[in-house]
């Protein structure tokens, strides 16, 4: 395979001569959703406005927009989430242009740049060959090739936007649509051209790919690292440059997990004249002291930093909270499963979340049972606690209506959302999840939460047996033959292939990892990812974060949508602004201890802790006075926590005796070792050049998009200091930006 295509500017062209072969006509034979062959005799921008009529009627009601910018793109097809690529590698002309399986490689990037009068001409930059139709022909089912540029009109394509982030690609000489053949799937199959009747198989996503066809935008890096880490770093900056998006991805889906340490068991019940209070002892095995720390320095300094986001955005939808778990040997298991699975199969993760101790504990899975009775109707065991069965519903998985493939909700005749699921399916899941118990204790007084759980005795006498009806009528026989363990499982495939599935959960990580207020298009194709219509992984996690990281709303430099964009959560901020300025320990001689879950808590986000199985703010939050767009994070924001965000920066950026250093948290023995300082040396050096000095924060920190009239601001808060005074005046720059609600609110 062998196709990177670019765009040229053209001049006036005359058609060539009209040899037909229509090499896939022969042999196709269209479904009835393919409309009789319509032969076209006109001009070419004739065609085209008949195929735009055609599409337009299609796409009726959808807010229309142009065509693409000029740039390198995967090209998308929207029915099967099959790439464009060429078949084979070859000098000679005609190469057939097929559809096949997307993998993130050069044969199947394209550069689209317009031409005069609105047409684009697509060139592959391998090869310098155009995309073609076979020999002109303007026959339905002709076969797409590459072909080296010759002026034909058949190398001209019109791009029209669907209305909903796809496109149609017209061939300039016949006005027919850009296909796949037959509606197939399969990698391989030839694409055509077909009259365009507004169908899944004639539209196209274009993906951007930034790598390709020159090196990524700064701002576009410096947002997507916001994206896709803890925080920006003018190091990382510099190496997504070099390898580009897809490279990036790349290097973190196999990058060494940071992760939480395996901590030993203690008693359940602390002795207080071995483990008094106030104790090391107690600090470390009775509290979130530990975790919270390696959370923190995992963040400032890990290589895997898109796992930890990614599980770090299935924390606050799977909730487990260490208000109720609260011995951090209980809770470390949990936090490692996020990890573990965090680019692998959702399916597989809500089942070993079904087994983890610490969400058995949490939501009542964990002695579960069967309602028994004795021979005179006396209650034995059960009935089942409903607690787990209803958030796995509501919570992890569906969400409480039935949702579309775009995240919207579907609607009965009179109007109304449609429940995903009643009273009588949270009892029946109630019954499949009983039966589980925490396996063997390691020692007197204390309880396994290192293993998953397992069946309550070789009999499975808490488990009930009997019929179930699950999601959708799906129905879990009677019988001895279904076992606790094949319940379970198949409870889980039963919630994973509901069509709410993948729509209320690729939303839900949109949300966290890009924008607050994703439009249904861009949940549409990530939903497509994770559901897996390429890889055939229900629930595909890597696949759902590669598509969220490179989509169109996703990257680009600058955002003019007021809706678009998502307020800082009090760890990002904390992270985003420490990672941005090299943070280290007070004396910069060694890392941060990670001593910082206090600075979280102070602004509302107790790390670990979060107050409900809601999480620490609910998804469906509004922004105050935003007209109906949703800001999650806003639900942390209050007059109080805005005050003390400011304080965060200023204490880190406080003054300092050290030059090299501004402020921020002191050693403080035995539980702050090393505290944590910000390095300001590289912004002291710009400190003689205001403009200089709040250019390069723009850059790391907006992407270069502080309005004029902030930067004018800050350049002059920059001069009314003394140049004698170099630190301060990076520091006033700093405190300005990083408090400004240009950056407390992430675009």
């Amino acid at each position: 395979m062998s196709a990177s295509f670019a765009v040229e500017p053209i001049g006036h062209r005359q058609p060539s001569p009209d040899v037909v072969r229509p090499v896939a006509a022969d042999v196709f034979q269209p479904e009835t959703r393919m409309a009789p062959p319509v032969r076209l005799g006109l001009c070419t921008r004739a065609l085209f406005l008949i195929a735009a009529a055609v599409v337009a009627a299609s796409t009726a009601g959808r807010a229309q927009s142009s065509g693409p910018a000029a740039g390198v793109y995967e090209i998308v097809l929207r029915s099967n989430a099959k790439c464009l690529g060429v078949a084979g590698q070859s000098p000679g002309d005609q190469q057939p242009v097929v559809q096949t399986t997307c993998t993130g490689s050069d044969s199947q990037h394209w550069a689209v740049k317009p031409l005069a009068g609105g047409a684009y001409r697509l060139v592959a930059q391998d090869s310098g060959k155009t995309l073609d139709v076979w020999d002109s022909s303007i026959e339905e089912g002709a076969a797409i090739s590459e072909r080296s540029p010759n002026g034909s009109a058949s190398q001209d394509w019109a791009i029209q936007s669907s209305g909903d982030g796809y496109y149609y690609l017209f061939a300039g000489h016949s006005g027919k649509a850009l296909s796949n053949y037959a509606w197939s799937d399969s990698d391989g199959v030839q694409t055509i051209q077909w009259t365009p009747l507004g169908q899944l198989n004639q539209q196209w996503q274009l993906r951007p790919v930034a790598s390709s066809g020159g090196d990524p935008s700064t701002a576009n890096i410096v947002r997507f690292l916001e994206q896709a880490t803890w925080g920006p770093t003018p190091e990382l900056i510099e190496h997504v440059r070099n390898v580009g998006f897809e490279g990036y991805l790349n290097e973190q889906f196999s990058a060494p997990m940071s992760s939480y340490p395996t901590l030993p068991p203690v008693l359940t019940t602390r002795d207080t004249t071995a483990c008094p209070n106030g104790s090391t002892c107690q600090r470390d095995n009775y509290s979130m002291y530990l975790l919270q720390n390696k959370f923190f320095t995992n963040a400032l300094y890990g290589p895997d930093q898109l796992r930890q986001r990614v599980a770090f955005a299935l924390h606050q939808i799977i909730v487990v909270s260490g208000v109720d778990i609260n011995l951090p040997f209980w809770m470390a298991p949990y936090l490692q499963l996020l990890d573990r699975h965090a680019f692998g199969s959702y399916r597989d993760l809500l089942y070993d979340i079904t087994l983890n101790p610490a969400m058995g504990n949490y939501l009542d899975v964990t002695g579960n049972a069967a309602l028994r009775l004795d021979a005179n109707g006396n209650r034995l065991a059960g009935p089942p606690n409903e607690n787990y069965a209803r958030e796995v519903l509501q919570l992890f998985s569906i969400g409480t209506f039935k949702l579309n493939l775009d995240g919207t909700q579907q609607l009965d005749a009179s109007g109304q959302p449609i429940p995903t699921y009643g009273q009588d399916e949270v009892n029946n899941f109630a019954r499949v999840f009983t039966g589980w118990v925490r396996a063997t204790a390691p020692g007197t007084g204390m309880l396994n939460y290192i293993d998953p759980m397992v069946p309550n005795n070789a009999a499975q006498t808490n488990h009930d047996k009997d019929a179930k009806t699950l999601l959708n009528g799906v129905v879990l026989q009677a019988g001895q033959g279904q076992t606790l363990v094949k319940d379970t499982n198949d409870a889980i495939d039963n919630i994973v292939t509901d069509p709410s599935f993948a729509p209320y959960i690729s939303k839900l990580l949109i949300q966290d990892l890009v924008t607050s207020n994703p439009t249904p298009a861009y949940v549409e194709r990530v939903a497509r990812a994770f559901r897996g219509d390429v890889t055939g992984i229900r629930g595909d996690l890597k696949a759902a974060v590669r598509a969220i990281l490179l989509d169109a709303e996703a990257r680009g430099d600058v955002k003019t949508d007021a809706g678009y964009g998502r307020l800082r959560h009090p760890l990002q901020l904390i992270t985003n602004v420490l990672r941005a300025f090299g943070a280290r320990s007070k004396d910069l001689s060694t890392e941060s201890d990670g001593v910082l879950a206090g600075q979280s808590v102070n602004m509302g986000m107790d790390l670990f802790r979060p107050p409900s199985v809601f999480s620490y703010f609910s998804p469906f939050n509004g922004v105050p006075g935003g007209g109906g767009l949703r800001g999650p994070e806003f639900q942390l924001l209050s007059t109080s926590t805005s005050l003390i965000r400011a304080n965060f920066v200023n204490t880190m950026l406080s003054p300092n005796s050290n030059t090299a250093t501004a402020g921020g948290i002191a050693v403080s023995n035995p539980n702050t070792p090393n505290g944590t300082a910000l390095n300001m040396a590289p912004y002291q050096a710009l400190a003689g050049n205001p403009a200089a000095l709040v250019d390069t924060l723009n850059v790391l920190l907006l992407h270069g998009t502080m309005s004029t009239d902030m930067r004018t601001s800050v350049i002059g808060a920059v001069n009314a200091v003394a140049a004698g005074s170099p630190l301060k005046r990076a520091r006033t720059a700093a405190y300005l930006v990083l408090t400004s609600s240009q950056y407390q609110v992430e675009r």
